[in-house]
């Protein structure tokens, strides 16, 4: 079976140089991982990243520096990681990290987390837990196994070698929150809960109690992540608010709020700010170039 195609895109400016390695899983792994980014970078000319909730769990894979996060930006709240697991979350992260830095994500689904990692996603929702503590000596045997392969494509190939392996063993999610979630995913977080319940023939408790379970989040807020990151990723397109002329920002806001189903702008700003903590205009600001991320303070 041929190899999936790698991406490479890089960046230069004054704030700062990175290069980025990208590419699916395997084939078969599709259910499960979402794909892969390496990445390399150097000089920034800042210290944190806005990370906001989205409908994955992230794995990142760190040969560099320690990195530090702060939940909702609570300093008292501040953890620093090595190679960690992050949960789906409904608030936003900050993540600071300090000189050169170079690592992989492994982007999972949730359902592929809960079967790659053994655990019940609940108790990763809204945490960043080490990687040595969740998977134990074989963590560091991934790692070591990434630093022996001589490139990126190569490092990616070994994650789903991993990824194979531990799914051999893995218990899978139950069919009904499958078939919910991946509802929920398709209408964009529009769908109706209770429909869902009812469809399965269960009661909106129950699913709930799975939901939390097995995606980590009740279903009701995995939807509005869902809607929120739909949103989020129609600001980041190069179209968007920041290449779009001044006086069009404010349609083109309303645009999206209707487009991603919000009952008006005002709601949309709602939402927005209780997930990333800024108005959708304030995050379209930080959005660094050359896909880079979204900038942790306002520039």
């Amino acid at each position: 079976m041929q190899a999936p195609p790698v991406r490479r895109r890089s960046h230069e400016s004054e704030v700062g140089c990175w290069e980025v390695t990208s590419r699916a899983p395997h084939p078969l792994l599709s259910p499960y991982v979402r794909g892969y980014e390496a990445y390399s970078e150097r000089g920034l000319s800042f210290r944190a990243r806005l990370e906001v909730p989205h409908p994955g769990v992230v794995v990142i894979l760190t040969f560099g520096p320690r990195l530090r996060s702060l939940f909702r930006g609570q300093e008292s709240a501040a953890e620093e990681h090595g190679s960690f697991v992050a949960g789906m979350h409904d608030a936003h992260v900050l993540v600071e990290q300090s000189g050169p830095s170079d690592g992989l994500q492994v982007n999972l689904t949730p359902l592929g987390a809960y079967a790659v990692l053994g655990l019940p996603m609940a108790e990763l929702t809204n945490r960043t837990l080490d990687l040595g503590e969740l998977l134990g000596p074989s963590a560091g045997e991934l790692v070591e196994r990434m630093l022996r392969a001589p490139n990126w494509d190569d490092r990616m190939t070994v994650i789903d070698e991993f990824i194979f392996r531990r799914l051999r063993r893995a218990r899978m999610p139950s069919d009904g929150v499958a078939w919910a979630w991946h509802r929920v995913l398709g209408s964009g977080g529009a769908v109706a809960i209770g429909s869902l319940a009812e469809k399965l023939g269960c009661s909106q408790k129950h699913l709930i109690t799975q939901f939390r379970e097995q995606v980590g989040l009740p279903p009701k807020t995995a939807a509005r992540v869902v809607r929120f990151d739909r949103a989020v990723g129609m600001l980041q397109r190069p179209s968007s608010l920041r290449c779009s002329r001044p006086e069009r920002a404010p349609q083109r806001l309303a645009d999206i709020a209707a487009e991603c189903g919000y009952f008006d702008q005002a709601h949309f700003t709602r939402e927005f700010s209780a997930f990333a903590g800024c108005s959708p205009a304030d995050f379209a600001s930080r959005i660094l170039p050359g896909e880079g991320g979204v900038l942790g303070d306002p520039r």
